[in-house]
């Protein structure tokens, strides 16, 4: 490793403040601080609209090199690159040796993993398979490929470039590149400002790229993964901060694992997200009666109270397939019991509801507190040693709604689904039910980290480099990093705890109804509409709210999640009549319909807002129920072929930019528009 060396001035020039690219992220660096570590320091004078605090002053030159090349190789299906380190970053744990791996999966699907060449580091294929086809996937269009990619050669700095044969750049690396053990960063130009996806950060339908904006893609369950650019590109990694600037380009941050990049080229936004879905898995097919309408509150309070809901509902000439219960059917909110009090008829009302379909509330922690031998899914699930421990050795406690909580390892403990097929066995033996909601799965907890907190002079707990989360620590209202899963730690595993249990909790479902299983999640990752659905979590009763979930749902279908909607009328704040009445004619056209809301605020079913707003949901409720074939058809779609369900106007009208960030209205298919009003 050479010694560092200032930049030249003229590697200091760049095109403009929108091309600088943060060489300091975090803090308020020095200049004798950016000097030290080989980068350029100026005070913007830019007259454009940027926010000073936004553009940074210190930033990469245009000759970082902080790894170079030692050798490319060609390969049978694309090029191998292996690099030596010149240049440490700041971070401890430096990989002196990387191999990048550029893989042609298809004539349009291009793999490009760099990993260190001396040592296994963790990846999420570790403990879970893509669950599409196994790549690669055409291994005859690898001599037709329609990929041109520019290498260095041996003894120039590491870069690439990426580009469609006889046409645009797709991906071309900018900026500095750095990889240690948990700090990883790498930049591209992106070659337009028209970039999707990145969810779920309550966002237009296009991210913006006029300005530094920051995503963390760290799973927590409040505030409320994958990105698609139109026509070019799906990047796939598993944890991170991702930050746009105008160049436009991005900059990817990872805290951990390896850069492995999918990059897909179409021919069109709809091309492209077929392809993606064949890579991850193509979304589960519903069973039909999930496509009604659903109904539920979190107080009820009784069975008798959740059957009177249905009643009324019915009564109103409202039609309605699924009736839900919240957590407070159980006995002191845990999972797999019945409070016998208030719920003890639930079996005979769920019984006098069919054929209404009847879900309860998983929530993925499971109490500790009850006496030994009273409470079975504690009990068999310490004697099969399923849960999560804590660096200890010990299962990790942490609190949710019944107390003191511990979590099945869904992700790494084989003997986890044969424990959660057998409670949910059990329970379902005692109440029938005909599908699972899975709450709080970010992992929620109602304290950081543990009840005895976490260990901070972990390297997980407390890593070198924080990404923009909530809370200022990673163990924010979640629990410590450090926890274990088998041999791996939560630090590694977090992001694919939600997916993982709609994985087991869908062939759990699979084996005791014998029937298409029918999940809805709060957290997802890149797969989860294989094994089920998503809502978008605790949103409020406003109008913005009602508007964002628009592009919620849209990103979650380019996700290749259709079976998506929101609380219909917002799950906080008490509704109005009139924006509960809008927001039942947005929502018969959510591929997931419910109306849902908290226990502190006031009944918000169909029935309570008047004849006015009940002819109006009836309305919106019969068209939609009129077109359930077609909806059917569209999921099928899906399923077969990777198409979305609802989709935004620029999915059909790629050429006209009047659709590019159209997010208040949205299609069904190719031909039928939702303007909600």
């Amino acid at each position: 490793v050479t010694a560092v060396t200032l930049s030249s001035a003229q590697q200091c020039l760049v095109k403009g403040d929108a091309w600088k690219f943060d060489c300091i992220p975090k803090g308020n660096p020095s200049r004798a601080e950016c000097e030290a570590r080989g980068c350029c320091w100026q005070i913007s004078r830019s007259t454009t609209h940027y926010s000073k605090g936004d553009v940074p002053l210190c930033y990469f030159p245009t000759d970082y090199d902080s790894y170079i090349v030692d050798f490319v190789q060609a390969k049978q299906d694309g090029f191998e690159m292996a690099m030596k380190m010149r240049r440490p970053s700041p971070y401890p744990r430096n990989i002196s040796n990387l191999l990048a791996r550029f893989q042609y999966l298809s004539s349009s699907m291009l793999s490009i993993r760099i990993t260190d060449a001396d040592h296994v580091r963790w990846e999420p294929s570790q403990v879970m398979g893509l669950p599409g086809s196994a790549l690669p996937l055409n291994k005859a269009a690898v001599n037709n490929t329609d990929f041109v990619i520019s290498l260095p050669s041996r003894g120039q700095p590491f870069k690439f470039k990426v580009a469609r044969k006889n046409g645009p750049m797709v991906m071309e690396t900018a900026g500095g590149f750095l990889y240690s053990d948990q700090f990883l960063q790498l930049s591209s130009v992106l070659p337009s400002g028209l970039l999707y996806g990145l969810g779920e950060h309550r966002q237009r339908l296009m991210v913006n790229t006029s300005e530094w904006t920051t995503l963390t893609m760290w799973n927590r369950d409040h505030p409320p993964e994958v990105s698609v650019h139109m026509l070019n590109i799906c990047i796939y990694i598993y944890i991170y901060n991702v930050v746009v600037q105008p160049a436009p380009a991005i900059t990817w941050r990872p805290i951990g694992g390896v850069f492995h990049f999918y990059v897909i080229l179409g021919s069109s936004p709809a091309d492209v997200v077929s392809q993606y879905t064949h890579l991850i898995g193509r979304s589960f097919m519903p069973p039909y009666w999930s496509l009604g309408f659903h109904l539920c509150w979190q107080h009820y309070g009784t069975a008798s109270n959740t059957w009177d809901t249905v009643q009324r509902t019915r009564k109103l000439g409202i039609p309605q397939d699924v009736q839900w219960n919240d957590s407070d059917y159980a006995d002191g909110a845990k999972v797999f019991t019945t409070d016998y009090k208030n719920f003890g008829d639930q079996a005979e009302a769920d019984n006098q509801g069919h054929g209404k379909l009847f879900l309860k509330l998983w929530d993925c922690g499971i109490s500790n507190s009850a006496p030994p031998g009273s409470y079975k899914p504690f009990d068999l699930g310490q004697q099969m040693g399923v849960f999560i421990n804590g660096s200890d050795g010990k299962p990790l406690v942490g609190k949710v709604w019944p107390g003191n909580t511990v979590w099945p390892d869904f992700v790494a403990s084989k003997q986890t689904q044969q424990y959660w097929t057998e409670v949910a066995a059990d329970f379902h033996a005692r109440v029938p039910f005909d599908g699972m909601w899975l709450d709080m799965n970010e992992i929620s907890n109602f304290v950081d980290g543990s009840i005895s907190g976490c260990n901070d002079s972990s390297r997980y707990n407390n890593p070198p480099y924080l990404p923009d989360v909530a809370g200022d620590h990673l163990y924010s209202h979640t629990i410590c990093p450090s926890a274990r899963h088998g041999k791996f730690s939560n630090y590694d595993v977090h992001n694919l705890y939600g997916m993982s249990e709609s994985a087991v909790s869908y062939r759990t479902l699979k084996d005791i109804r014998k029937k298409r299983p029918f999940i809805i999640s709060r957290s997802t990752f890149p797969g989860q509409g294989h094994y089920g659905g998503h809502w978008t979590g605790d949103n409020s009763a406003t109008f913005y709210d009602m508007y964002k979930s628009i592009s919620a749902m849209l990103h979650a279908n380019m996700f290749g999640i259709p079976m998506t909607g929101s609380d219909i009328c917002g799950f906080h704040l008490n509704t109005s009549r009139e924006l509960c009445t809008r927001w039942h004619q947005l929502g018969a056209f959510y591929g997931f319909s419910r109306n849902h809301n908290a226990d502190d605020c006031l009944p918000q079913d169909p029935g309570q807002f008047g004849a006015e707003s009940v002819a109006s949901t009836r309305k919106a409720l019969l068209v939609r129920y009129s077109l359930l074939p077609f909806l059917y058809t569209l999921m099928w779609r899906s399923h077969a072929f990777g198409e979305t369900v609802a989709r935004p106007l620029m999915f059909e009208f790629p050429e006209d930019p009047a659709t590019e960030n159209l997010d208040a209205q949205f299609l069904w298919g190719a031909a039928l528009m939702i303007s909600p009003v």
